[in-house]
C-alpha cells in the first residue's frame, strides 16, 4: 500500500516537474509564430508600399501598338520639351517617334552609319523621303520674284540654291507630317492620359 502510494506521489511529483517546461515550450511555440506573422506583415506592407509606388512610377500613359510610353519617359521628355505646358505635342511627338523609328529599323539600308536611334531615324527621313523630292526651276524662280525684297542686293542666281534648299525643306516637312498620319492610321494608338486625345 505504502508503495504503491509512493510510486503515485513519484509519477505525480514527475508530471509536477515536466509542467512547467511544457508550458515554456508552447509560450516559447507561441511568441515564435507571433514573431513570425508580425515579420510576415511587416514585410508584405512594405513589398506592398513598394508595388504600389513602382505602379505609379512606372504608370503607362500611351500605348503604340506593342510599345508602351511609361510617365517616367513623358516626365523625361517634358523637362527637355521647348514648350513643357503642350503635354500633347510632346505625347504626341513620342508617339511619332516610336512610329518612324520602327519604319526605320524596317528598312535600315546597308549602308547606314546611324549610330543610334535618332540618328537612324534621321538617315530614314533623309533617304526614303527627302531623296525623292524634286524641285523644278518652275518653283524657284516664282518664290524668288514674289519674295525679291527679302533677298537684298542678291540676284536670282545668288539666291536660287537658298531657295531651293528652302522649298526642299518646306515640302519635306509636309511629306512627314503626311507620312506620320498614315502611320498613325494604320497603328493602334491609345492615350491613358485624362483630358487628352491622340488626335
Amino acid at each position: 500500500m505504502h508503495s504503491k502510494n509512493s510510486e503515485k506521489c513519484k509519477v505525480n511529483s514527475e508530471q509536477c516537474k515536466n509542467t512547467p517546461t511544457t508550458a515554456r515550450n508552447i509560450f516559447s511555440v507561441i511568441i515564435h509564430h507571433s514573431l513570425f506573422l508580425i515579420f510576415f506583415l511587416i514585410t508584405h506592407h512594405s513589398l506592398l508600399i513598394t508595388a504600389v509606388n513602382a505602379e505609379v512610377i512606372e504608370r503607362i500613359v500611351a500605348v503604340v501598338d506593342d510599345d508602351a510610353i511609361t510617365l517616367s519617359e513623358f516626365d523625361n521628355a517634358l523637362q527637355t520639351a521647348v514648350n513643357p505646358e503642350a503635354k500633347t505635342d510632346v505625347l504626341n511627338g513620342m508617339i511619332n517617334r516610336i512610329l518612324l523609328l520602327r519604319q526605320a529599323k524596317k528598312f535600315k539600308l546597308e549602308d547606314s552609319q546611324a549610330a543610334d536611334d535618332n540618328a537612324l531615324i534621321n538617315d530614314y527621313i533623309e533617304k526614303r523621303l527627302k531623296a525623292l523630292i524634286r524641285i523644278s526651276p518652275e518653283e524657284i524662280e516664282p518664290f524668288y520674284e514674289k519674295n525679291k525684297k527679302s533677298f537684298g542686293d542678291k540676284d536670282f542666281y545668288d539666291a536660287r540654291n537658298e531657295i531651293e534648299t528652302y522649298l526642299i525643306e518646306k515640302e519635306l516637312n509636309r511629306k512627314l507630317l503626311e507620312h506620320i498620319k498614315e502611320l498613325r492610321e494604320k497603328s493602334y494608338i491609345r492615350i491613358q492620359m485624362e483630358n487628352e486625345n491622340p488626335d
